[in-house]
C-alpha cells in the first residue's frame, strides 16, 4: 500500500502538471487514502494528519472546480 500510494502521489503531481487535472486529483486523492491507511497501521499520527490535510485540500479543489 505504501509504495502504491507513493506512486499514485507522484503520478498525480505529474498529471496535474501536464494539465490532466482531474486525473491527477483522483490519483492524488487515492494516494492520500492509502497513506492514511498506512499511518493507521503504523500508529503514526503525523502521516495520518499530513495525508488527511492534503487529501482534504485536493477534495475541496475538486468540489469547487478550481
Amino acid at each position: 500500500v505504501k509504495w502504491l500510494s507513493m506512486l499514485l502521489a507522484v503520478a498525480g503531481v505529474f498529471l496535474i502538471s501536464a494539465s490532466f487535472v482531474l486525473y491527477g486529483q483522483v490519483a492524488y486523492l487515492i494516494s492520500t487514502i492509502g497513506w492514511i491507511y498506512v499511518g493507521m497501521q503504523w500508529s503514526d499520527r503525523a502521516i495520518m494528519i499530513g495525508s488527511a490535510i492534503s487529501g482534504t485540500a485536493v477534495l475541496m479543489s475538486m468540489v469547487t472546480g478550481i
